[in-house]
């Protein structure tokens, strides 16, 4: 149960472990959005002050949910309501980018990834499909890390919560690898991404014939140790020259 007495210490170790806490109304609270409305018209600014309101002041008896401003963060939230696609897109962030602090709830498979932002403070970027949606959260942005959902249920963190989890030691992304991400994904959730130099496409239309990738993989020595990075760089080449074929991951396998 949250109060004043627990929720200011959180909001105190968020700040020390350099986020940005922002007050949010309760998930009983009247008017609109309970459980997820910032406290106050000028929220964002509040959460730019050094140190930020809500770190050092009391807090309200119903504005006890705790956000995080996105500024500089990349939060990958995940609004998938299917168990077994959720869990997919899941994996592919956590195998392209690392692990990381994962909040959730137990009565839903939608969930929240923390990243940062490799440079910048970059915006929000979407991918919506016809199965499901992800946001990647960032300026401007807030989303609720502590308290209660407005269907009931408890906010919960998976290995760390932020505050116990540094944000210097979140996994940094680029722009670039979220561009992989989103191929990656679209054709798990059925979304079609535009690209920048206009042409349109669904992102399961493969780009490259996958027996000209096979013989390319071929050529790549695999006896070595282990190397993280050097086939993460791989996997998410593979991804975006096949469009996120299922035949290219048997592949990369």
């Amino acid at each position: 149960m949250q109060s004043v007495q627990t929720v200011a210490p959180i909001r105190a170790q968020l700040w020390d472990a350099g986020y940005r806490p922002v007050p949010v109304y309760n998930h009983d609270a009247p008017g609109p959005s309970p459980g997820k409305r910032p406290w106050g018209d000028e929220w964002q600014i509040s959460a730019r002050l050094e140190p930020p309101v809500a770190a050092v002041a009391a807090p309200l008896p119903g504005v006890l949910n705790t956000g995080i401003l996105c500024d500089g963060l990349r939060a990958i939230d995940f609004d998938i309501d299917d168990p077994a696609i959720a869990s997919r897109c899941r994996a592919v962030a956590l195998s392209m980018f690392g692990e990381a602090p994962i909040r959730m709830r137990r009565d839903s498979p939608r969930c929240l990834v923390l990243y940062r932002a490799a440079e910048g403070m970059p915006r929000k970027r979407t991918l919506a499909g016809t199965i499901g949606k992800i946001e990647v959260l960032g300026y401007g942005n807030q989303f609720v890390a502590f308290g209660t959902h407005p269907d009931g249920a408890e906010l919960e963190w998976f290995p760390d919560a932020p505050g116990q989890e540094l944000l210097s030691n979140l996994p940094a992304i680029t722009e670039t690898e979220l561009d992989a991400f989103f191929d990656a994904c679209a054709p798990i959730i059925n979304a079609e991404i535009k690209r920048q130099n206009g042409h349109d496409h669904h992102s399961s239309e493969p780009q490259a014939d996958l027996l000209r990738v096979a013989t390319a993989l071929a050529q790549i020595p695999n006896n070595g140790p282990a190397d993280w990075e050097a086939w993460n760089r791989v996997g998410m080449a593979l991804w975006r020259a096949t469009g996120g074929s299922a035949g290219s991951l048997a592949l990369f396998r």
